[in-house]
């Protein structure tokens, strides 16, 4: 029989003998996120996150449980979509033990998260708040770091707003704080892409609705650049999105096609369901602006059904402004005014408003084609598309506008 000294030294062993199998699973799936290998990522933290009740010390369970589903959180981001229930239960779970240990710096990448549900889920009224909090958290905390990543939010919140200077402001300020050796090391806890070509991607974006063409296109160069340098997939999909977006804006048909299908291949190769959404809803563009309305207008409506599965609305608003603007082309007048409304009420009730511009503009132009023949309220549509356009600075919108009034309405 066993006395008491050595049955402790046997327990203390098994508890090495699991923090090292727990850390072990930390770090297969670390790699595993880093080459975007998600459900192999989620095994490991959820076969690690069975072990924890193994950890007899309360403050280190807790801790290592905090990594595990920030951990948890990343993973589903790609597989499940920024908007997933997963992906919410991930980091409120992380942010509730991180109050129970006390104020800590765990606390900001399990709010970051809850940041990411909120802007995939295009409620970027809810997720703006959250902005400020990450920007105190990591102005108080000093950390360089967590520094970049409240801009890596504040940038794309500011976009969803339409705040196009705003933007440029927080990426130039995320870029000028960003270290390659440190910063791509710490990817996997922040939406599992990397900051430096999702600044440059979205200061890309924004000089593209700013009419800066020239630099929107090098800028966008860059963003694919620095993605295609880390062997990242998900970093690489999501910057083809923006580049697809780009050329979109500028109306390069080709170069727009070329980034969606190169998209579409690598969200098919690695199961990213909302960049291969977003893929598909360029690629209808694209067809349609080529004359294949009807082609352009299924894979419209594919994107959209899509994107509706994964509970992610990140960039509906816009998809639905494509649709509508191709149902209009095609003759049908009443389905692209659904799209429109679809698009304005999304606007409206979650906050994401780069596209309200183009949105009021396409009702002006069906406001003034049969069967409605309104020329008053095409005229007011008109007028409210050029406003916002130039609240926003999204010159781009504002020129669209200012043709469409001319046209109309003289």
């Amino acid at each position: 029989m066993k006395g008491p000294a050595e049955s402790g030294q046997i327990c203390s062993v098994s508890r090495r003998k699991i923090a090292k199998k727990i850390a072990k699973k930390q770090r297969a799936a670390a790699k595993a996120l880093r080459r975007s290998a998600n459900e192999e990522a989620i095994g490991h933290l959820r076969r690690a996150l069975a072990a924890i009740g193994n950890i007899a010390d309360e403050v280190e369970r807790t801790r290592v449980e905090v990594e595990l589903r920030i951990g948890l959180g990343t993973a589903f981001t790609a597989t499940r979509g920024f908007g997933a229930s997963e992906v919410l239960e991930a980091y409120s779970r992380a942010e509730v033990l991180c109050e129970r240990l006390g104020e800590r710096a765990d606390i900001f990448p399990a709010l970051w998260g809850q940041w990411l549900f909120r802007w995939g889920r295009s409620e970027v009224s809810d997720a703006w708040p959250l902005c400020g909090k990450l920007l105190t958290l990591a102005e108080k905390s000093g950390d360089p770091g967590l520094k970049l990543q409240a801009h890596h939010a504040a940038w794309a919140t500011s976009f969803g707003r339409g705040e196009l200077a705003e933007v440029c402001m927080h990426a130039e300020a995320g870029l000028a704080l960003y270290d390659a050796k440190l910063h791509q090391a710490i990817a996997s806890s922040y939406g599992n892409h990397d900051a430096c070509a999702c600044a440059r991607s979205f200061m890309a974006m924004s000089l593209a609705f700013a009419g800066e063409e020239e630099r929107a296109r090098a800028m966008a160069d860059s963003s694919l650049a620095v993605a295609s340098s880390l062997n990242d997939p998900f970093s690489l999909a999501l910057t083809l999105h923006f580049a697809s977006i780009v050329a979109q804006v500028l109306g390069d048909v080709a170069l727009a096609a070329r980034h969606a299908e190169a998209n579409r291949q690598l969200a098919t190769e690695h199961d990213l369901p909302m960049p291969r959404a977003w893929s598909t809803g360029i690629t209808g563009w694209c067809a349609a602006e080529n004359g294949d309305l009807d082609r352009g207008i299924a894979l419209l409506t594919e994107a959209i059904t899509t994107l509706h599965a994964t509970q992610s609305r990140h960039t509906m608003v816009y998809l639905l402004g494509l649709l509508a603007d191709v149902q209009m082309k095609a003759g049908r007048h009443a389905d692209a005014m659904k799209a429109v409304e679809d698009g304005t009420a999304l606007a409206e009730t979650g906050g994401e408003r780069y596209y309200s511009a183009e949105l009021h503009r396409l009702r002006g132009e069906l406001f003034a084609r049969p069967p409605h023949r309104q020329r008053r309220k095409a005229q007011a549509s008109f007028r409210a598309a050029i406003k916002v356009a130039k609240q926003q600075g999204a010159a781009v919108l504002e020129h669209r506008a200012n043709a469409s009034m001319r046209r109309w309405c003289g």
